[in-house]
């Protein structure tokens, strides 16, 4: 099987994402790319640093707003497909004059590169066309993420770089619009279509998002040279971690999880870009406070304004806001010393808490 990049492929049984140790996917690829200025890119819900521990066998453990953002993608991914499938008509024997050899499925094994072998991918789908291969991305994407800006504006692609066999119209009638996969794709996700044409060499890749009540259908043409970067990046990541790399933290989190625990006594000098680094923060620090206190504010003019109502709606009936009683059970561990110091003494556990940071 000819590739763009690695001249040949060869299969091995899937395995599942949280099992990833060792290897290296399409879903992660993104994390060891930056952008021109050197940040990550958008579409990436891990880090490389996630990356790294998923490696070395440490299970990824996203916030949670990306576990909803999974979720979602999960359970939503086979009506993505099939809808997809039907938009571009390949529930029919022949499309575009073209035989469907497959209609859209997935697949129950994973690619991977035989020169090196930590490579793999697995797209959510894949079909054929005349005897061609095309794999299919399947993404989800709410209201609110198309109104933070986090996909590029759309722009159609040139119908003469995608299949001929695409149909023009959809069959009740309505045109059938295709947009440009490298302009109009998060660079995350673009980067991981590219990995598909670089690692198993498909005739094509499509990406399919659902927002909403629409679905927005995205033709990625084949890029080799930054595939070939890609490949380049990947084998280069891996050279360094074997020898001993640990990628930097993104997040405070991360950076408490490469170092969990505090040498006592133990002294760091600070030359002038840490200092630079612990003025910032301080600042930011100090805004953080101004910005909460404005927030607490507001908050009590909306309260004293609405007095002891619940809801608040607009003249049209839209809810605004609610204000009401929440309920909370605790523990009383006073009077339970109090009352109960046996009982206390053998169920208190003392233990070492995540290391806290405090600037001066």
């Amino acid at each position: 099987m000819i590739t763009n990049v690695t001249l040949k492929v060869t299969t091995a049984p899937l395995v599942h994402a949280s099992q990833r140790k060792g290897i290296i996917g399409g879903s992660q690829i993104g994390t060891l790319v930056r952008d021109a200025e050197g940040n990550p890119l958008a579409g990436c819900y891990s880090s490389e640093y996630q990356t790294y521990r998923s490696y070395i066998g440490i299970e990824e453990n996203p916030d949670d707003s990306a576990k909803e953002s999974f979720y979602a993608g999960n359970r939503l991914e086979d009506a993505i497909a099939k809808w997809f499938s039907y938009d571009m008509q390949l529930h029919n024997p022949t499309v575009g004059g073209e035989t469907v050899d497959e209609d859209v499925h997935e697949l129950d094994f994973q690619y991977i590169d035989p020169d090196e072998k930590r490579l793999v991918l697995h797209p959510d789908r894949e079909f054929s066309v005349g005897g061609k291969r095309y794999a299919l991305e399947c993404k989800t994407a709410s209201a609110f993420a198309m109104r933070g800006n986090k996909w590029p504006e759309l722009e159609t692609i040139d119908r003469s770089k995608i299949p001929a066999w695409v149909p023009e119209k959809l069959e009740d009638g309505r045109p059938l619009v295709v947009y440009d996969g490298a302009k109009s794709v998060m660079p995350g996700y673009y980067v991981q279509c590219l990995w598909y044409y670089a690692l198993a060499g498909y005739d094509g890749v499509f990406l399919a998002r659902m927002t909403d009540n629409r679905l927005f259908i995205y033709f990625v043409e084949a890029n080799v040279v930054f595939e070939k970067m890609l490949y380049k990046t990947a084998r280069t990541w891996l050279d360094k971690v074997d020898k001993g790399y640990i990628p930097a933290p993104s997040t405070f989190d991360e950076a408490k999880d490469k170092y969990p625990l505090h040498t006592k006594g133990k002294i760091f000098v600070a030359d002038s870009k840490l200092e630079a680094r612990l003025a910032e923060y301080k600042i930011l620090s100090d805004k953080k406070a101004d910005v909460e206190k404005a927030i607490d504010t507001c908050k009590a003019a909306i309260v004293d304004t609405i007095g002891d109502a619940e809801i608040v709606k607009s003249t049209d009936g839209t809810k605004l806001a609610t204000c009401k009683n929440g309920t909370q059970t605790r523990l009383d561990s006073a009077l339970l010393r109090e009352k109960e110091p046996t009982i206390y003494d053998k169920y208190t556990v003392t233990k070492e808490t995540a290391r806290i940071l405090k600037v001066s």
